[in-house]
């Protein structure tokens, strides 16, 4: 049954939709780790975006569509189109604060903080639901009540330190992730050697071959676009520079 089915693939669904910059090994084993808050998160998002999905899938009498096992080959490639019963998030974390210089690609200024005002203004439909809590840490009671609805909004949720002392809690959203493919591509594949300099050097076929195989090294179908690709952008953006991350993308496949 789909319990079952869920319970032996759902680490696999977690972790090959999350990137991180680290080993497991040499992060303290505590309660108030970023292991513990990134395997409390992963948890969360499995059952609000993947097993409330598939009950509301039965509520509408609709089978849900798992994915065919050739669909998640290599160079296979996914159809885009996301079903309304399927909940999608994407949210990046940062133990530490977030370098004011990677604005220029992720968007978090004070614009879109997560603020009473801020929250009224993006999204007033919520605002109108609760209020904000004095503390946005995981920790806190009224967390998960709160994420649960924030991660309908479009764009991403951003989690990251105020202080080096401070909990890890929820500082942004509606974060535009935004980076030319082209760029993105080409670090990766001068990185790895399949360049020297331009992206077209080796012709237009090979460069279409890269991006295909951008998006696969981030865990993610050959054709990946919208929420996807934004999900590789950030992962890529911060593996550059944050020592401890992770970007969590769950989507319809």
């Amino acid at each position: 049954n789909f319990a079952d089915k869920y319970i032996n693939a759902k680490w696999c669904f977690a972790y090959m939709a999350t990137s991180s910059a680290f080993s497991d090994a040499t992060i303290e084993d505590s309660a108030s780790s970023f292991a513990t808050m990134r395997d409390d998160l992963c948890k969360f998002l499995i059952q609000a975006t993947l097993i409330k999905s598939y009950h509301s899938f039965l509520r509408h009498a609709k089978p849900y569509p798992f994915s065919a096992r050739a669909s998640l080959q290599p160079g296979a490639s996914m159809a885009s189109f996301e079903h309304p019963f399927q909940r999608s998030a994407l949210i990046l974390i940062v133990d530490g604060a977030l370098p004011a210089y990677l604005r220029k690609h992720i968007r978090f200024r004070r614009a879109n903080e997560l603020s009473a005002d801020n929250l009224s203004r993006l999204a007033p439909e919520i605002a109108g639901e609760l209020s904000l809590p004095d503390s946005l840490a995981m920790r806190d009671a009224t967390f998960h009540a709160l994420l649960d609805r924030l991660i309908d909004l479009d764009y991403a949720l951003l989690m990251q330190r105020s202080s080096a002392s401070a909990p890890i809690a929820l500082s942004h959203m509606h974060v535009k992730v935004e980076r030319l493919t082209d760029n993105a591509v080409r670090v990766l594949a001068r990185d790895l050697g399949y360049i020297r300099r331009t992206l077209q050097e080796n012709g237009e076929t090979h460069a279409e071959i890269l991006e295909q195989k951008f998006f696969e090294f981030f865990g993610f179908a050959a054709n990946a676009s919208g929420r996807k690709c934004a999900a590789a952008m950030a992962a890529q953006l911060l593996g550059a520079d944050i020592f401890r991350f992770a970007v969590f993308a769950t989507c319809q496949e």
